[in-house]
């Protein structure tokens, strides 16, 4: 994934911890200390918390909790969906290309049970997509 890619790049000596646990400032600065061959600046900084959160949006798409539902656009589902848009968001702002219009076309073979609803990618649009989230 594009977190190994930077990692080989930069030369990181070891595999970084989950992105929660470098949340705090001093956290961050001592996560860096340990991690990083060569210092980086603060962009280079803010790229690799931008890729780790990136990861661990990526692991949260795949609770369990989320994929045993009975309606696509149920509570369960829409949380999934947000991680899911959190990843979207962070490939776009790493340029790392677009994955948002296959992704909906994906959801766009999925209806709900509720013909309000509509597909999947009317409830990612409607109810998910804007959402805001409050950065870690």
């Amino acid at each position: 994934m594009a977190l190994e890619e930077y990692k080989r790049k930069r030369n990181f000596n070891k595999t970084p911890e989950p992105a929660g646990s470098v949340a705090a400032r001093e956290n961050r600065e001592r996560f860096f200390a340990e991690h990083q061959k060569a210092p980086l600046d603060d962009d280079g900084k803010q790229t690799v918390l931008k890729l780790m959160e990136l990861q661990r949006h990526a692991m949260l798409m795949y609770t369990s909790c989320g994929w045993f539902f009975s309606d696509v656009s149920g509570l369960e589902t829409q949380q999934i969906l947000g991680y899911a848009a959190r990843v979207i968001t962070f490939v776009e702002e790493l340029d790392l290309g677009s994955t948002r219009t296959p992704f909906l076309e994906i959801l766009s073979g999925a209806r709900s049970n509720l013909p309000e609803m509509g597909s999947g990618a009317d409830v990612f649009r409607r109810l998910v997509e804007y959402t805001p989230v409050s950065p870690q």
